[in-house]
């Protein structure tokens, strides 16, 4: 029989075979070539290949595939084995499917620390022993679906079916269904934008979370519902808008002129050039049922007024534009003095407004904690508005005060974890707490504090249970009026004028220069010895 003939055998043969072959030594008696590579048989290539002759050469054939790679001890390494093991072989892969889940395998490890913002952050990879776990895989899959926003459906698509039997044959992929269980199980908020009202479905969760653990809720859900701010703050914004008067009016269909049509738009032009005026872009128009654009119009409206005067003074367009004729009805406007001074006003109004809605907007950050600084502010606004000097300030003011009172007039109505947020910033605890309440409540600001104090010890005897043991505790302190001068006198960016925050940092600097001089109080307040 021809060599080329010979059919892969084992290693004993082999060797045999060759050991016959080689002449004989009168000096020196060579060991067997099993005994020669007994070492090398403990490579792990070496489990999954046979080695055999073929042509005068030594090969090693694949254990579950027909691949065969030369093996001469001499001349060739193992790479190529363990590569065809850990990368190529599908059979093999099955066969490890077929097996004990935890079987370990040589593989390419890629560790992730976090899910972040950038993709190549917290990303390694090492070669090593690594162990399928099907349990750790479901749940990466339930994390891809979240942080990628994926639809549940995402996980019975051919595709992906066929990326997972190629690349992880042993992972039975779940159904949709599936994947919705194990994502309940990691809740940790549900947003509900589309529900006016979700009292039924937050008892409904409430429900859910207990029946699935004792402990599923933190204080069976006391605290579980959470009012978005910056819906309340448009509701309450909408009910003062009802109180705008012509002027607004006017500036609106003085924009509407405007941009009615390309002519229109050029002869504006052509007055902001002749005004001089320096600035990048140009008037808005609003959408009445939304009060931030009108906000928007009348802030960008406000610093092309020259230009619109001009127009009056110069379009006779723009002057039979608000006349009207026989087929359109006279329109409100064009704008005088008194609509751009009213304007300036609503500004001024709006503006506290509008940047609190854009920072209870953000997504890319933690905004609980910003809930009671904006509360205190807009608290503080419309108590000095409200007996304002300006009749039309104050007549907004009281409107808006009626709605603040229905949704944050009453700690009762308030979610006080939003308070307990900045009760744990270290810059204001309890003090600042203590010392707000001492401007809007007076005489029962303290009760007021304590319920507070009482909600975060009882969070933290909640959590002590379920982890660790401590004591709770908590502080306070009192502080005093705050002098707001009229809102009228205010310049455009004087609204920071209603933040409480930078009074209490002046009182507490004064009480700490107070205690520092006084040795006195210090000494009462050490222990006994």
């Amino acid at each position: 029989m021809n060599d080329d003939n010979v059919l892969p055998t084992n290693v004993v043969n082999s060797s045999s075979s060759r050991s016959e072959r080689t002449p004989n030594s009168d000096s020196v008696e060579k060991p067997p070539l099993e005994e020669k590579l007994k070492g090398r048989q403990s490579f792990d290539a070496w489990n999954h290949f046979t080695r055999y002759q073929e042509g005068g050469r030594m090969r090693a054939q694949c254990k579950y595939c027909p691949k065969n790679y030369a093996c001469d001890s001499n001349t060739n390494g193992t790479t190529n084995m363990n590569k065809h093991i850990q990368k190529q072989c599908k059979q093999y892969r099955a066969k490890l499917a077929s097996s004990d889940p935890k079987q370990t395998c040589l593989v390419k490890q890629t560790s992730i620390t976090t899910f972040t913002t950038s993709s190549k952050e917290g990303c390694g990879s090492s070669l090593g022993l690594g162990v399928f776990n099907k349990d750790d895989t479901r749940k990466a899959l339930a994390e891809m679906i979240i942080v990628d926003e994926l639809p549940f459906r995402f996980v019975e698509k051919r595709g992906f079916h066929n990326f997972c039997r190629v690349g992880m044959p042993r992972f039975d992929v779940p159904s949709r269904r599936t994947i919705v269980r194990d994502i309940l199980q990691m809740v940790f908020t549900i947003t509900v934008d589309n529900a006016a009202s979700n009292a039924v479905a937050i008892l409904y969760v409430k429900r859910k979370l207990i029946s699935w653990h004792a402990d599923g809720a933190i204080l069976d859900g006391k605290y579980l519902h959470l009012r978005c701010c910056a819906h309340i703050v448009n509701l309450i914004v909408n009910d003062g808008l009802g109180e705008l008067n012509d002027s607004v009016v006017a500036i609106r269909n003085a924009v509407k002129f405007v941009k009615s049509s390309p002519s229109r738009f050029e002869s504006f032009k052509r007055s902001v050039e002749h005004e001089k005026i320096q600035h990048k872009g140009l008037v808005v128009l609003d959408v009445p049922t939304r009060w931030n654009s009108t906000y928007l119009m009348l802030a960008s409206a406000l610093k092309f007024v020259k230009a619109f005067d001009r127009l009056d003074d110069e379009d006779g367009n723009y002057q039979n534009y608000f006349k009207g004729n026989s087929n359109e009805p006279k329109r409100v406007g064009p704008p005088c003095f008194e609509d751009w001074e009213n304007a300036k006003v609503f500004v001024q109004f709006l503006k506290t407004f509008y940047d609190v809605t854009l920072q209870f907007s953000g997504s890319l950050s933690v905004t609980s904690n910003l809930y009671f600084h904006k509360w205190s502010t807009i608290n503080n606004q419309l108590t000095s508005m409200s007996g304002d000097v300006n009749h039309l300030v104050s007549q907004m003011a009281s409107s808006m005060r009626i709605k603040f009172e229905k949704y944050w007039g009453s700690l009762d109505k308030t979610n006080k974890l939003l308070i307990v947020a900045v009760v744990l910033d270290p810059r204001y605890k309890l003090q600042y707490v203590s010392y707000c309440f001492s401007v809007f409540y007076g005489a029962t600001s303290h009760e007021l504090t304590s319920n507070i104090k009482n909600a975060l010890v009882e969070l933290y005897e909640c959590y002590s249970a379920l982890y660790s043991g401590g004591d709770g505790g908590g502080g306070g302190g009192d502080g005093g009026g705050v002098e707001v001068p009229s809102f009228c006198d205010l310049q455009s960016d004087d609204s920071s004028v209603f933040d409480l925050s930078i009074a209490f940092s002046e009182t507490v600097e004064n009480e700490d220069n107070i205690m520092c001089k006084n040795e006195v109080e210090r000494y009462l307040l050490e222990p006994v010895e």
